[in-house]
């Protein structure tokens, strides 16, 4: 529970990160840079615990770090996928 407690808040300061950073049009883009990182730190994170069996009670610094670099690739995708709208 406390690993994916720190994946949350590692997603949600990315996706917010990532949306005070870019410059774009004022686009309700918050929510999606968020949503993105969140999702991204997730899936980075329990990647990493499946590979390195570790207990989801405590936090382990390789979930973190995989749900870092999870949460910057889904949050790239997402500013990839925002450019090409018109």
């Amino acid at each position: 529970m406390v690993n994916l407690l720190g994946w949350l808040l590692c997603g949600l300061l990315i996706g917010w990160a990532a949306d005070r950073l870019s410059r774009h049009p004022p686009r309700s883009t918050l929510a999606v840079y968020v949503i993105s990182g969140v999702m991204g730190a997730v899936l980075g994170g329990t990647a990493a615990l499946t590979f390195a069996a570790g207990p989801l009670n405590v936090l382990c610094p390789l979930s973190v770090l995989a749900a870092a670099v999870g949460a910057l690739l889904a949050v790239g995708l997402a500013r990839l996928l925002i450019q090409q709208l018109p």
